[in-house]
């Protein structure tokens, strides 16, 4: 079985003890990160060099922000470099075929375009695996309040029928 983990780790270097714990409990082939807070000069790698690391450009305000990818050496992956100002990172991997794994991080003070969105998308070759911390709340997801970025991102949910 291929497992993907997703995880808001709210600071990588600051929970990185936490995310070795998730790795030993689960073992992922796949590890999408959100809201690394690198810093200028930190660099992303996972000792010991289990796994590739792939991290997005754009990592906002002074460091904030930010998603990575990490995924097992055993499994083929590729970066798939993304034209985009949005936190994003994406590579193709080959699990049970090839997919374009892509995570994805959407600050909530910030707001997000469609067309940002759906730039995104067009540059994944389906299938595709988007996974991220979207910060957006809605009724659909039993919320009282909608947030800014909510519309957006369902309705590009509902025009490319993801899930």
């Amino acid at each position: 079985m291929v497992s993907v983990l997703q995880w808001n780790c709210r600071g990588f270097r600051f929970n990185f003890e936490e995310l070795k714990l998730l790795i030993r409990d689960y073992d992922p082939a796949c590890i999408c990160l959100q809201e690394l807070i690198l810093g200028v000069n930190y660099p992303f790698l996972l000792p010991p060099t289990s796994y590739t690391s792939y991290t997005s450009h754009h990592r906002g305000n002074n460091g904030r922000g930010g998603a990575g990818l990490l995924v097992r050496n055993s499994i083929h992956s590729d970066a798939i470099l993304l034209q985009t100002q949005l936190h994003a990172v994406a590579a193709k991997v080959i699990l049970s075929r090839p997919y374009s794994l892509c995570s994805l991080y959407l600050p909530p003070s910030e707001a997000v375009r469609y067309e940002d969105l759906e730039n995104l998308i067009k540059q994944l070759q389906p299938p595709i695996i988007l996974v991220g911390d979207f910060n957006i709340r809605h009724p659909k997801w039993g919320d009282t309040v909608i947030s800014p970025n909510a519309d957006i991102v369902i309705d590009l949910i509902t025009k490319h029928n993801l899930v």
